[in-house]
């Protein structure tokens, strides 16, 4: 099974995916089911300091809006600044450039999210 992304607004409590789409050559592929415990439950997120995406381990989704939202992305620059020790972490079983791929992936939903403003979010299951 494949982990997704979406950009996400609120409307009247209600969550809704947005029409605009990623810009190439970015995605909504965020990883795989087996990264759950591989990757976003290793504890190196934790010792990173990371705070939304370890909520994946749990087969839980994320919808981040607002202050989340915020928490969101600086899980994804945390990642993206330390690839290679969370590759390690995981004993290489995650690809580097896939990780990589997958966390601008993200950026770009946040991206998206952004443009409707405090409505905006972003979901990940």
């Amino acid at each position: 099974m494949t982990l997704i992304v979406y950009p996400i607004k609120m409307v009247n409590n209600i969550i809704e995916t947005i029409p605009e789409q990623p810009k190439k050559p970015y995605n909504e592929l965020f990883g795989f089911s087996s990264w759950r415990t591989l990757l976003w439950g290793n504890t190196i997120l934790m010792d990173l300091n990371c705070k939304v995406l370890p909520a994946l381990a749990n087969n839980a989704e994320v919808c981040a809006i607002e202050d989340e939202l915020e928490c969101l992305e600086d899980d994804t620059f945390i990642i993206l600044a330390n690839l290679d020790k969370i590759v390690t972490a995981a004993d290489h079983q995650v690809d580097k450039q896939t990780l990589e791929f997958r966390m601008l992936n993200l950026l770009e939903a946040i991206r998206l999210a952004r443009l409707y403003g405090i409505d905006g979010g972003v979901w990940i299951g």
